[in-house]
């Protein structure tokens, strides 16, 4: 039988499946096959038996390879990812120069393909659109209503004169602010100035309406925190975020009470500025200083004070505290690192622990030790007042069990120097009660080490 004959019984392959070059070989071998025809006998017969085996030896190959492939990529994909990431890491150290593009990336990450029910796990720092962010937020954000009892007057007639009589007393509205739950068990962070007065009445209004009740647990007037509670259970609350890893630009979203009428208004805006100290009007006469704070330009209008001030993963990097009244778009919220604390002590004791040193300080520049004639340019000086009151030192403070004395300058707290950008109180502030910090002090020009244990503020 011709060779060409054994071929069209004997080979009866679909080669739709199997790549064009394999078709080109075979159409070679015929070729050269048929060349051969006029050959001897014996040198057919020694041509068949070899083209045969190797020919049959090249299907069966060629099927077993792509059989196998083939089922692995439709039946077990995975199997293949090892294979993928062998390729990944000649990829990052193999490059010939006949095949400079490298293997996708892709590979890299196959791996880690998760399932579409998966998706929000891909980045744990997603961050939502401001509509998301104001449904997680909204919740939680309280308006806070202070009231109280006023004299009720009546118009009453004296003769011909219309007088103004008082009728006893009535409950009225004199003012609000803004604030935000911490806790499922009712705590709310809102700001010291919102609930400055006495006998008064606090009342706490949530976004469904429900009004409740509210006691003070305590004011921090060094920060302007004030801390609020409800009674009940399960209230929606807010999660703290990182105000240290804020970025200038960086988008944010305020929420408030808008002039004590707007409940729950929202403003979006960016972080304009970060580490500002400015001084603020408390609204009742009252002077504060307020350090490290964050300034935007989102709105925040009287009334929005005490809410909290959203990243854009819904967490509170700052609680809204004033604003600049003879400007646009220039609003200031204390950075929640530094309210952090206040949280911690609020949740574990139900009041406000905050560590001390208990020294009376100013602060050196160049200008101060040209006039003091100090030895350094830098520090703190501990320093008395005018007021024979205003103490150097307190007596019984952790500064004087450590040994501290009036006129030594403080150079650096565990190591941070202490210059005109870095503020001592800020650094305490920070810290924790019954830690212990380290101060390099300067002492009538001889540098000494002190170790101070912190206690809590009396």
């Amino acid at each position: 039988m011709k060779i060409n004959e054994i071929l069209k019984s004997d080979i009866k392959i679909n080669f739709k499946y199997i790549f064009l070059s394999k078709l080109n070989l075979l159409k070679k071998i015929y070729r050269r096959i048929k060349f051969n025809f006029n050959f001897p006998k014996f040198r057919i017969k020694r041509h068949t038996k070899r083209f045969l085996s190797s020919f049959l030896a090249s299907i069966l190959g060629t099927i077993l390879v792509f059989g196998i492939f083939g089922i692995i990529v439709f039946a077990k994909p995975k199997l293949l990812l090892p294979l993928f990431a062998k390729l990944e890491t000649l990829n990052n150290t193999v490059e010939t120069p006949e095949f400079s593009k490298k293997i996708p990336k892709v590979f890299a990450t196959m791996t880690d393909l998760p399932k579409s029910t998966d998706l929000q796990q891909i980045d744990p720092i997603k961050k939502l659109s401001v509509t998301d962010v104001v449904k997680i937020a909204n919740p939680a954000v309280v308006s806070v209503i202070i009231s109280q009892q006023v004299p009720k007057y009546e118009v009453v007639y004296e003769g011909n004169r219309q007088v103004l009589r008082q009728n006893g007393t009535e409950k009225k509205n004199i003012g609000g602010g803004s604030g935000f739950l911490i806790s499922q068990d009712g705590y709310i962070i809102t700001n010291k100035h919102v609930i400055n007065k006495d006998n008064v009445d606090y009342t706490v209004q949530l976004l469904n309406g429900k009004k409740y009740p509210a006691v003070i647990i305590a004011r921090d007037a060094v920060l302007d925190i004030g801390v609020l509670r409800i009674t009940g259970t399960n209230f929606p609350y807010l999660k703290l975020g990182d105000s240290d890893e804020l970025e200038t630009g960086e988008q944010v979203v305020a929420i408030g009470n808008a002039l004590a009428e707007f409940q729950n208004s929202v403003s979006v805006g960016i972080v304009s500025g970060l580490g500002r100290t400015l001084t603020a009007s408390d609204g009742s006469g009252g002077i504060e200083n307020l350090d490290k704070v964050i300034q935007t330009d989102a709105a925040i209008n009287p009334g929005n004070s005490g809410g909290p001030l959203l990243d854009m993963s819904g967490l509170v990097v700052g609680v809204n505290v004033a604003v600049v009244q003879s400007s646009q778009s220039i609003g200031f919220a204390l950075p929640i690192n530094t309210v952090r604390s206040i949280v911690k002590s609020i949740l574990k004791d139900g009041t406000i622990v905050r560590p001390y040193m208990g020294i009376r300080y100013l602060q050196v520049n160049t200008e101060l030790q040209s006039k003091l004639n100090l030895a350094s340019d830098y520090g703190i000086l501990i320093a008395s007042g005018k007021d024979p009151k205003d103490l150097a030192i307190i007596p019984n403070s952790p500064a004087e069990k450590a040994g501290l004395k009036e006129g030594d300058i403080i150079l650096s707290v565990d190591g941070q120097t202490l210059n005109e950008s870095v503020n001592f109180s800020y650094l305490i502030r920070g810290k924790s009660v019954g830690q212990k910090v380290l101060l390099l002090v300067l002492r009538e020009g001889v540098e000494m080490k002190f170790s101070v244990l912190l206690e809590s503020a009396p």
